[in-house]
């Protein structure tokens, strides 16, 4: 397993959102925290330490 640090809100989106979605009510504060940021100019954003958990290549964990 190996723990990977994002740059980005977009990028969090696109390699976590399928992820996240299979468990929609219990991934909802992650969920709705990258709908967030994604609604705000990059310069007006707060920064958040956006990390995924790989195992195999496929995504097994999220966190902000």
């Amino acid at each position: 397993m190996k723990v990977i640090a994002l740059a980005t809100p977009e990028e969090f989106q696109t390699k976590a959102a399928s992820y996240l979605a299979r468990r929609e009510a219990e991934n909802h504060l992650m969920l709705g925290i990258v709908t967030n940021l994604l609604s705000r100019n990059p310069s007006d954003r707060v920064e958040h330490r956006l990390l995924l958990l790989e195992a195999g290549g496929e995504v097994v964990g999220a966190a902000i």
